[in-house]
């Protein structure tokens, strides 16, 4: 996706639930997203999921090792090289609270 390849991040898995209305003025949606990538990337999207317009609440968050294999530049060749890199699995489950607008 656009946001992950502008943070650095692979979105591995992204799953919206349906809509639920509370009271009169607000919504919540559940949400739970899996990405891949480095510490300081993982860090930038959480960032960037803080400095939504919504509010949103990560109940559940889980990081793990993983290996992947991403295409890098060789600095001495120029050429493109597929190395296995060490980064890290993250997966929340969350709610986005959204502002309901007027319903009458």
């Amino acid at each position: 996706t656009d946001i992950g390849t502008v943070l650095g991040v692979q979105i591995a898995d992204f799953k919206i639930g349906h809509q639920i209305n509370k009271l009169d003025f607000y919504s919540e949606v559940p949400l739970e997203v899996k990405i891949n990538g480095g510490f300081y990337n993982t860090l930038g999207f959480f960032d960037w999921l803080q400095n939504l317009l919504q509010v949103v609440d990560v109940r559940e968050l889980a990081m793990n090792s993983k290996r992947t294999k991403r295409q890098i530049v060789n600095e001495d060749t120029g050429k493109v090289e597929v190395k296995s890199v060490e980064g890290i699995q993250t997966s929340i489950k969350a709610t986005i609270y959204a502002f309901a607008g007027d319903r009458s």
